[in-house]
């Protein structure tokens, strides 16, 4: 049986001048996986939601992609370890989804860094809502 799931995707900054140069086809990647998780991992009957802001980071200005979703917890221990080890999977994914391989967020968080991004993935706060948020840097030139 097939979930229920909303989606609500923010495009607030669809208008805003500044740019991010990403290689796209890196970037698509990045958001598929992002996507097929958020859902894959999402209780039935939930909001999926994906939002996007300007975060400013010392001297740095990133576009910040945020992927949020009422779903399996994450633990303030996995969510450390999720996007930095090879094959590591949280304990409710593996006995959920015993199919996974543990390297989706991994890679993510690797093309990321290659276009001088970065991943940041928080434990379940204390509504049952997952964050995963994606960074890119912005540029210095508009692009025409």
């Amino acid at each position: 049986m097939g979930k229920k799931l909303e989606f609500e995707l923010d495009d607030q900054w669809k208008d805003d001048p500044r740019t991010c140069l990403v290689d796209i086809d890196r970037l698509d990647l990045v958001l598929d996986n992002l996507l097929d998780n958020t859902v894959k991992y999402s209780f039935g009957d939930t909001k999926v939601r994906i939002s996007t802001s300007w975060q400013d980071d010392m001297d740095d200005m990133y576009i910040c992609v945020s992927f949020e979703n009422q779903g399996l917890e994450i633990t303030p221990e996995e969510a450390a370890t999720l996007a930095t080890k090879r094959g590591y999977r949280g304990s409710s994914a593996v006995l959920s989804h015993p199919e996974g391989t543990g390297i989706g967020l991994w890679m993510v968080g690797r093309v990321l860094k290659s276009m001088k991004g970065r991943l940041q993935v928080f434990p379940t706060n204390a509504n049952g809502i997952n964050t995963i948020n994606i960074y890119l840097k912005k540029t210095e030139e508009e692009l025409t």
